[in-house]
C-alpha cells in the first residue's frame, strides 16, 4: 500500500546470512525502512544478501548501519540500497567495522536506476578492507560500487582503512550510465595495494565523471598483469580506436565514454610504487 515499511534492528554475537536468505525493507509507495545491526561477527554467503529499496512509485529506500568487529561477504553475497524508484533516492549506507572481507563475486552496493540519486556509502576498517576475486562462474566481481543506470547522479564512496588490499579482479568503482554525473571516490588508509584490481569512477553520459582522492600515510603498491596485459588492453585498442569500458580491468582512472569530463585523480603518499605493466 502507500505507508512506510517498518525497521529491522538486531543487536547479537554472531549473525549469519546464508543459502540465498536475506534481511530486506520495502515499501511499494511509501518510505522504504532502516535496517541497523550491531554484532561481534557478520558473514553474509551463498548469495544471500542485505537490502533496502523501494519499488517503481515508492520514496527513498532505507539506510543501512552495520557495525561488527569482522564482516565477511562470500559467493554472491551483498549488502545493497537501492532506489527502484522514479524519484526517489538511494539510503545511505555506513559500515563500521575491524576488518571486512569481500570474496567470490560479493558486492557492497548503492545505486539508483531511475530520476532519484544515489546515497553516499562510507565505510570504515580499522585494520584490513580486503576486496578480492569474481565469482565461481566468472560473471561478478568482488568491489565496493555507487552507479547511476538511470538519469539520477552516483552515490559517493567514502573509504577509511588500516591496510587496503584489492586483488584478483577485485574492484571499487562509481559510474554514470544514462544522465547523472558520476561519483566521487575518497579513500584515507595506512597503505593501499592494488594488485590486478581497480579503482576507477567513470562516466558514459554527458555530466561530469567523478573524481578520486586518495590518501594514504605509509604507501601505495600497485600491481599489474604484466606488459603483455597492458599492450593488448590498452596500448593496442588506443591505436586502432577500439577501446571500451572493458578495456580498463585494472589501475586507478577516472574514464569518461560521453560528452562529460572525466574527473580528477589525486594522490597523496610518501611511497608510491608503480611495477608489472601497472
Amino acid at each position: 500500500g502507500s505507508g512506510s515499511s517498518g525497521t529491522i534492528t538486531i543487536n547479537t554475537e554472531d549473525l549469519t546470512i546464508r543459502d540465498g536468505s536475506g534481511l530486506t525493507t520495502f515499501s511499494l509507495e511509501g518510505q522504504g525502512g532502516d535496517i541497523a545491526i550491531q554484532a561481534s561477527n557478520i558473514e553474509v554467503q551463498q548469495s544471500a544478501g542485505i537490502l533496502t529499496n523501494t519499488s517503481l512509485v515508492g520514496l527513498d529506500a532505507g539506510d543501512i548501519s552495520i557495525q561488527a568487529d569482522q564482516l565477511k561477504l562470500n559467493d554472491g553475497a551483498f549488502v545493497s540500497t537501492t532506489a527502484v524508484s522514479a524519484n526517489g533516492n538511494a539510503g545511505r549506507l555506513d559500515i563500521s567495522t575491524q576488518r571486512l572481507r569481500l570474496e567470490g563475486g560479493s558486492v557492497i552496493s548503492i545505486a539508483t536506476l531511475g530520476n532519484g540519486n544515489g546515497g553516499q556509502a562510507r565505510i570504515e576498517a580499522t585494520e584490513l578492507l580486503d576486496i578480492r576475486g569474481i565469482a565461481a562462474d566468472g560473471t561478478l566481481t568482488s568491489g565496493i560500487r555507487a552507479n547511476s543506470q538511470g538519469n539520477g547522479n552516483a552515490g559517493t564512496l567514502d573509504i577509511a582503512a588500516g591496510r587496503l588490499v584489492i586483488r584478483q579482479g577485485g574492484e571499487m568503482t562509481t559510474e554514470s550510465e544514462l544522465g547523472g554525473s558520476g561519483g566521487n571516490i575518497d579513500i584515507h588508509v595506512n597503505t593501499l595495494r592494488l594488485d590486478n584490481g581497480r579503482i576507477a569512477a567513470s562516466t558514459l553520459t554527458d555530466a561530469q565523471g567523478g573524481t578520486i582522492r586518495i590518501q594514504a600515510d605509509e604507501s601505495i603498491t600497485i600491481m599489474g598483469g604484466g606488459f603483455d596485459q597492458l599492450e593488448q588492453n590498452i596500448l593496442q585498442p588506443s591505436l586502432t580506436g577500439t577501446l571500451t569500458e572493458e578495456s580498463f580491468t585494472q589501475g586507478i582512472l577516472t574514464v569518461t565514454f560521453g560528452d562529460g569530463a572525466a574527473g580528477q585523480i589525486t594522490i597523496n603518499t610518501p611511497q608510491f610504487t608503480a611495477q608489472n605493466g601497472a
